[in-house]
């Protein structure tokens, strides 16, 4: 199993001796001023034009207090240091497309990547019930990050859970961390706070794609058995029953056995990081995951300021030469140097450094300081974001009659437009094939959610009208063979398919489910697979 590194998070692993920690290993340095997001006018604005658009296609998004990963610093024990932010600030920083040039412009500035985003911390747990199987959950398809996918459950720590969250005291603060896991647990899957165990800490993960945010990983033991934990969910009377489509269930010898049906990397094969292991071993500050800004620590060691990989992108920019402004041929005869192809990532950055040459005041040239630059470039790149949000805009409004036609009755125009909608359905369901091949191709899945018909290609979703009845039965029968294609299997399968047994079907079904998973469900695995539960007690 090949898995690139753009889809595994960057993994901090916290275990000591294999162990996860307990709360009393963790400490908090809470601090909603000093942790807190940097901010300028422009950027504010490309915010709220990001927050309004997100609201206007998923009527659900509501506004909320997060608290903000600043980063991880040692006392001797990891020390999570958290701020104040919102999820309307993490929708308009970390979900946006331009969050690549604001960790650019972080970097420039303030010397780290994340000063500009909002990162608020999440929380996700790995569930081992009582007959030794982990709990995974299917995202429902309008969640606004990775719909369709498998995920285990998790969410985030709540400020409005404390009493004036930014007076709260440390300890408060990680209580609430620690128990938001049981509580995200209550409310995604239904099981009784009085069956689950204590929260045990595993590693931090900081997801790529969704520039840099972070999320504590935690195992939690249940003491019901998945059947017992399955009939309760399909019971469908928890808080967030909505958020999910269904449950999966893995055994820990199909995952981390020598006969393992999904091969989980080891953290030696990915970009991983075990700072109190390199503490113990080297008495020494390790290249931790710390983003933070601050005085020294309190073992005299100065605290770090963007990641070790920040610090070497930040070293290439510095010593990387200027071009001659008028490169000749190469002299015949001799070698020229090969060129290295750039890829997408050297063309941004190339087209970022170009801007913010262009927006530096004429005449100021080295004069101007580094300072000056900085402050340039960061204003150029929330520019860029605003103007990227008003066309964006611009295009949703021209598009949104093509994509939500209405139908009126009585109105030629909008019968039309409902007859083009039915359609492009009854196209979209002739290519999509009922039986197993929809869903292990993935192309077009299409379902009915409350009389709206949403159409799923990869990671895109698009939403529209229902419309007449005859097509609404075959999108209901398309969903349910989907969801369970071994059930459902269509007449004209291949022979050598029909001629399989139910455990051979099973375990190749099984053994697709990690490209399944999201990027935080990988790397939650990967810590788990470096735990020693033999022997480990579970509190309740």
């Amino acid at each position: 199993m090949d898995t690139a590194a753009s889809e595994l998070p960057h993994i901090v692993c916290l275990l000591r001796d294999s162990l996860p920690l307990e709360q009393d290993d963790v400490s908090v340095c809470f601090d909603p001023a000093r942790f807190a997001r940097k901010t300028n006018p422009a950027q504010e604005q490309a915010i709220d034009s990001q927050w309004r658009r997100q609201c206007r296609q998923n009527p659900r998004l509501f506004n909320g207090s997060k608290f903000r990963y600043a980063g991880l610093r040692w006392t001797g024990a990891p020390q999570l240091q958290l701020g104040l932010t919102s999820y309307r600030e993490h929708i308009g920083t970390n979900c946006r497309a331009g969050q690549r040039l604001l960790q650019e412009a972080g970097a420039a500035v303030h010397g780290d990547r994340q000063a500009f985003l909002a990162d608020p911390l999440g929380v996700g747990a790995l569930l081992l019930t009582a007959d030794n199987r982990l709990a995974f959950v299917r995202r429902a398809l309008w969640t606004g990050e990775y719909p369709g996918r498998l995920d285990r459950p998790g969410g985030h720590a709540e400020p409005d859970e404390l009493p004036r969250a930014e007076l709260a005291e440390p300890a408060a603060v990680l209580d609430e961390v620690f128990e938001s896991v049981r509580r995200e647990l209550r409310d995604e899957l239904g099981v009784p706070l009085t069956h689950l165990s204590r929260a045990y800490l595993t590693g931090v993960l900081r997801d790529r794609d969704m520039g840099g945010r972070p999320t504590l990983e935690f195992v939690v033991r249940c003491s019901l058995p998945s059947s017992e934990l399955e009939r309760i969910y399909n019971e469908g009377k928890h808080a967030e029953a909505d958020e999910s489509l269904g449950l999966v269930f893995l055994t820990r010898l199909e995952l981390f056995s020598d006969s393992c049906v999904i091969r989980v990397p080891e953290l030696d094969e990915v970009d991983a990081e075990c700072p109190g292991v390199a503490r113990e071993a080297a008495v020494a500050p390790a290249a931790a995951d710390v983003n933070c800004t601050g005085p020294e620590r309190d073992d005299g060691a100065a605290v770090h300021h963007c990641e070790e990989e920040q610090a070497g992108e930040a070293a290439a920019h510095a010593e990387e030469p200027k071009a001659p402004a008028a490169a000749g041929p190469p002299v015949r005869g001799k070698e020229a140097p090969k060129k290295r192809r750039r890829n997408k990532k050297d063309k941004k950055a190339a087209a970022a450094a170009a801007r913010s040459e262009a927006a530096q005041p004429a005449g100021t040239g080295e004069a101007g300081g580094p300072r000056l630059r900085s402050e340039s470039l960061a204003n150029n790149v929330s520019s860029q974001l605003v103007a990227s949000d008003a066309a964006l805009a611009d295009a949703t409004s021209s598009s949104a009659d093509a994509v939500l036609p209405s139908a009126e009755p009585g109105n030629p125009a909008s019968a039309a437009d409902a007859g083009d909608t039915q359609e492009s359905l009854e196209a979209a369901l002739a290519r999509v094939e009922l039986g197993s091949a929809a869903a292990e191709t993935d192309e077009i899945v299409v379902v009915q959610q409350n009389g709206v018909v949403l159409l799923k290609t990869g990671e895109q979703v698009t939403e529209t009208v229902m419309p007449t009845a005859p097509l609404s039965g075959q999108i209901e029968t398309l969903a349910e063979v989907v969801n369970n294609p071994e059930v459902n299997a269509p007449e004209g399968a291949d022979a050598a398919t029909a001629e399989k047994s139910v455990e051979e079907a099973e375990r190749e079904r099984k053994a697709k489910l990690w490209e399944e998973m999201t990027p935080a469900c990988r790397g939650s695995l990967m810590l788990l697979k470096q735990v020693q539960l033999k022997g480990f007690v579970f509190r309740f």
